[in-house]
C-alpha cells in the first residue's frame, strides 16, 4: 500500500504542474484580449508636430524667384529664428505666409528638430546604394553607408496597397536629385508617409518631382520648376525658383467627393414621397403592429445597428478567458492539496 501511494505522488505532482501552466496561459490570454492592440516600432509614421502645417520652413530665411504656388491642408511658409522672406509677393499659397517672427514658426522649428532626431535614431532595415534611380522600394527604413543619396531617373515607392505604408530615408550628408528625376508612389501610398532625413543639405534638380517631406539640418535648394508633393523643412536657408507644392495627404482628398453627392440626392427624392403617403393612408390600418413584429428580427439593422452583439462578444472575451484561467488555477490548487495529503 505504501508503495502504491508513493507511486501516485509523482502523477499528482505532474497533474498539478500541468494545471498550473494551463492557468497561467489562460490568464495571459485574458490580459492580452482585454488590452488594446497598438503597434510600436520602426514603421510608425514620423510625427512632424506643428511643423506638419508648413510647406516651407526655414531657419535662416526663404528666398524665392519666380512664381511659386502651394496648395493643400499644410501650405504655410515661415522662417525662424532668422526672419527673412525674399520674393514673398510671388508666392501664392492656400496657407499662411509668416513675414515676421511668430511663435508658431518658432514652435514649428522646435518640432522639426524633435522629428528629425526621433526618425534618424530608428534602426535601418536595409542599407542601400547611393543611387536610387531605376529602383523600386517597398516600405521600410533605409540608409546609405556613405551618407549621400542621389536620384537619377525614377525611384518608385510601392505601397503594396497599404494606405499606412511608410518610408524613411536616412542620408547622413546630402540628398541630390537630377534634372527631370522623379520619386513616385504606386499602389495606394501617401506622400506624408515618406520622410527624407538629410544631415546637411538637399538639392532638387530642375523640373524634378519629389514625393515626401525633406527634413534637412542645413539648407534646401529647389531649382527651376521642381515640384514637391510634401514639404521642405530646413534648419538653415531655403531657396525656391518657381516651384509647385502640393502638401496634402491623399486620404484627405477622396472623402470630400462622396459625402457631397449622396446626401444631396436621397434626402430630397425619397423623404418627400413616403412621409406624405404612409402617414395619411396606413396609420389607421395597422402599420405599427406589423413593424414591431418584423423589427425584432436579429439579422436586421435596428436602433442598435446590429453591432451590439459583436461589441458584447468582444467585451466578454476577456472575462471568459479569465474565468477559464481561474478554473484551471483552482484545479491546480486542488491537485496540489491532494498530493500533500
Amino acid at each position: 500500500m505504501s508503495h502504491a501511494k508513493t507511486a501516485r505522488v509523482p502523477i499528482l505532482q505532474t497533474k498539478a504542474i500541468v494545471a498550473f501552466f494551463l492557468a497561467l496561459v489562460f490568464f495571459l490570454v485574458a490580459i492580452s484580449l482585454s488590452l488594446p492592440i497598438k503597434v510600436f516600432g520602426a514603421h510608425n509614421r514620423v510625427d512632424l508636430g506643428s511643423a506638419g502645417s508648413f510647406a516651407v520652413l526655414a531657419g535662416s530665411g526663404i528666398t524665392n524667384t519666380g512664381v511659386t504656388t502651394a496648395s493643400g491642408t499644410a501650405a504655410d511658409f515661415g522662417s525662424a529664428p532668422t526672419v527673412a522672406f525674399t520674393g514673398e509677393d510671388q508666392v501664392y499659397t492656400t496657407g499662411i505666409k509668416y513675414t515676421s517672427l511668430d511663435p508658431a514658426v518658432t514652435a514649428a522649428q522646435e518640432a522639426r528638430v524633435l522629428a528629425y532626431n526621433e526618425a534618424v535614431s530608428r534602426t535601418p532595415e536595409t542599407t542601400i546604394a547611393n543611387e536610387l534611380g531605376g529602383t523600386t522600394l517597398l516600405p521600410g527604413v533605409y540608409s546609405t553607408a556613405s551618407g549621400t543619396l542621389q536620384i537619377t531617373g525614377t525611384l518608385t515607392l510601392d505601397a503594396d496597397n497599404d494606405p499606412n505604408a511608410m518610408w524613411i530615408f536616412q542620408a547622413g550628408s546630402t540628398l541630390v536629385t537630377a534634372v527631370s528625376s522623379e520619386v513616385k508612389l504606386i499602389n495606394g501610398g501617401d506622400p506624408s508617409n515618406v520622410s527624407w532625413l538629410v544631415g546637411s543639405s538637399a538639392t532638387l534638380g530642375a523640373a524634378s518631382i519629389l514625393t515626401g517631406n525633406i527634413l534637412a539640418q542645413q539648407s534646401i535648394t529647389a531649382n527651376t520648376g521642381a515640384a514637391i508633393y510634401g514639404s521642405l523643412l530646413a534648419g538653415a536657408a531655403v531657396t525656391l525658383e518657381g516651384n509647385t507644392f502640393v502638401n496634402d495627404s491623399s486620404t484627405t482628398q477622396e472623402p470630400t467627393e462622396e459625402p457631397t453627392e449622396e446626401p444631396t440626392e436621397e434626402p430630397t427624392v425619397e423623404p418627400t414621397e413616403e412621409p406624405t403617403e404612409e402617414p395619411t393612408e396606413e396609420p389607421t390600418e395597422e402599420p405599427t403592429p406589423e413593424e414591431t413584429e418584423v423589427a425584432p428580427n436579429p439579422e436586421r439593422t435596428t436602433d442598435s445597428g446590429g453591432q451590439l452583439p459583436n461589441t458584447r462578444a468582444l467585451n466578454w472575451a476577456a472575462p471568459l478567458s479569465a474565468g477559464f484561467g481561474l478554473i484551471s488555477l483552482g484545479t491546480g490548487i486542488h491537485w496540489t492539496r491532494r498530493r500533500s495529503s
